[in-house]
């Protein structure tokens, strides 16, 4: 096997190596957000269905008052977290990329 052979062997496997990594990287993401999914589904049914059981047995209104402002600060949390999850960071590799507000 000659260099040339050789260079070219490994900036192949290298650059299947970054493909793999990103596709990696991707399949993650999107379990991430399935999770995310799933999970606000989850706050949606408890609350709705502790809300709903709570009126059919005749429970105090307050209490009613009550799950669906506890059901709601937890969806609103998991929402915001969400979408705070799925924004990518600024690249500050370089100086030249952070502003100074000048």
């Amino acid at each position: 096997m000659g260099k040339k052979a050789k260079a070219r062997s490994d900036k192949q496997r290298r650059k299947e190596q970054k493909r793999a990594e990103k596709e990696a990287r991707a399949a993650a993401e999107r379990a991430a957000a399935q999770r995310r999914k799933w999970v606000l589904a989850g706050i949606l049914l408890v609350t709705v269905g502790v809300a709903v059981s709570n009126q059919l047995l005749g429970g105090p209104r307050i209490a009613l008052g009550a799950t669906l402002l506890v059901g709601t600060a937890a969806f609103l949390a998991v929402a915001l977290g969400a979408l705070g999850a799925s924004v990518k960071p600024r690249d500050r590799a370089k100086a030249s990329n952070i502003d100074y507000g000048n």
